[in-house]
């Protein structure tokens, strides 16, 4: 069931056009390298990145844009060319040789099979050899235990026009969730994946108390966003081995509930103009 979601706020000041989103017919290709993919052909990063706001730099905050020594100082706290190197070999040991100006887009593990399963547009390569969609999905549910339910509530937000970002650890969230994509408004919703069976009972390992809820709440309503819970309802007959394909997919359900604080001070004001 979808929840009614309401309207996202602009941002003031745009500097970026709107592209179409990435046509099907498109042939993009990653390199999944440890437990990280990375896209590495620049015009596959720009097309990726602009064209649906999919991964972030490796040297950049968001979008990336480093192109050289000249714009060192603009990387996240003005951190110098030299600490950056660290970073890159940190994500992609592989790497630690190419030029120290070399950007590359790191996508999400549900970014990455979003594009592969979802839109039809993405190659991930293990090596030299490409990944099938079902090698691809049992790859990354080993590097991410809780991918199942993450990458469909991404597929969910996806599909109801909506950019779901990382970042929102600091929120105590799993998704930031943007309209359109960063650029052009604030996100709207700081989202929690949760894992119920049949009987809309919560089966995660992280489970919420009324206190640990509205301690969410507030973090999210302080920074201008509603929580928003997104629950992934298994079958109660669902098995273990079922979960190895995606073709699970057609059989979860996805429940939005946004919650809001309740405060008395407004209630009041509420009662006293009726």
């Amino acid at each position: 069931m979808e929840a009614e979601l309401r309207p996202p706020r602009r941002r003031l000041r745009i500097t970026e056009q709107y592209e179409a989103p990435l046509p099907l017919d498109t042939r993009l290709r990653a390199q999944l390298i440890n437990k990280h993919v990375l896209v590495r052909d620049p015009e596959h990063i720009r097309r990726i990145h602009s064209q649906g706001f999919f991964g972030k730099g490796i040297l950049s905050r968001s979008r990336p844009d480093f192109t050289g020594c000249s714009n060192h100082s603009s990387l996240q706290g003005g951190a110098s060319v030299t600490s950056h190197t660290h970073d890159i070999t940190a994500v992609c040991p592989q790497v630690s040789s190419a030029p120290l100006m070399t950007e590359y887009l790191q996508l999400s593990l549900e970014e990455t099979f979003f594009l592969v399963y979802g839109l039809g547009c993405l190659s991930v390569y293990q090596e030299q050899e490409p990944l099938s969609v079902v090698q691809l999905w049992r790859r990354l549910c080993v590097i991410g235990p809780d991918f199942i339910s993450s990458y469909a509530a991404y597929h969910h937000l996806r599909s109801r026009g909506w950019v779901p970002k990382g970042g929102g650890a600091k929120y105590g969230a799993d998704f930031m969730l943007y309209r359109k994509g960063p650029p052009f408004y604030h996100a709207s919703y700081s989202v929690v994946v949760q894992r119920a069976d049949g009987a809309f009972r919560d089966c995660s390992e992280r489970h919420f108390s009324w206190r640990s809820l509205a301690a969410l709440s507030r973090i999210a309503s302080s920074v201008s966003k509603e929580l928003m819970l997104c629950y992934i309802i298994y079958p109660n007959n669902q098995s273990e081995s079922e979960l190895e394909s995606p073709d699970c997919l057609r059989r979860l359900s996805v429940q939005e509930v946004v919650v809001n604080r309740w405060v008395s001070s407004k209630e009041r004001e509420e009662q006293d103009q009726l």
